[in-house]
């Protein structure tokens, strides 16, 4: 009698999952409702960003030193275009192009040049609800500082 109980009340405690969640489910159900925020939920999703630097070597012409690459990446190099719309990097005034949206995949800027400087980051997000959001180790923007002899950042955005 007592495993009987018990066993009724672990059926009632198991949730059931949706037939969006199931795929045993019949392909005849209903769609899923579509999706809601969660109240009071704050999804984090940890992002790399950072940059790394090679010396050309002393035949190198004066003004390009250094080839760098800027990036922002997943910690272990996951794929974040399910969450991305796009990066924008705000290079230095002096670089051709100094605005770069990069819209998928790998998303960096490599070029070559010889001195530091601040670049900007912006990711945009594709949940139309959420505003940009600006790396930043200032509360509204990020200058990251694009140094030769160091090599990154970590940061973990929640959106």
């Amino acid at each position: 009698m007592q495993k009987q109980q018990q066993q009724q009340q672990q059926q009632q405690a198991v949730p059931v999952l949706s037939t969006a969640m199931n795929p045993v489910a019949s392909a005849a159900a209903a769609p899923p409702p579509p999706a809601s925020r969660l109240e009071n939920t704050v999804a984090c999703l940890p992002i790399v960003c950072g940059s790394v630097a090679f010396y050309l070597g002393k035949k190198a012409d004066e003004n390009n030193t250094h080839q760098w690459t800027l990036y922002l990446r997943g910690p272990n190099n996951e794929d974040l275009s399910g969450c991305i719309e796009k990066v924008v990097f705000q290079l230095h005034a002096s670089f051709a192009q100094p605005l770069r949206e990069i819209t998928a995949p790998p998303y960096e800027v490599t070029e070559r040049g010889w001195g530091e400087f601040e670049a900007q980051i912006r990711i945009t997000w594709k949940d139309p609800n959420e505003k940009s959001t600006y790396v930043s180790s200032t509360p509204q923007k990020f200058q990251y500082v694009l140094q030769l002899y160091f090599v990154c950042v970590c940061v973990c955005v929640c959106v």
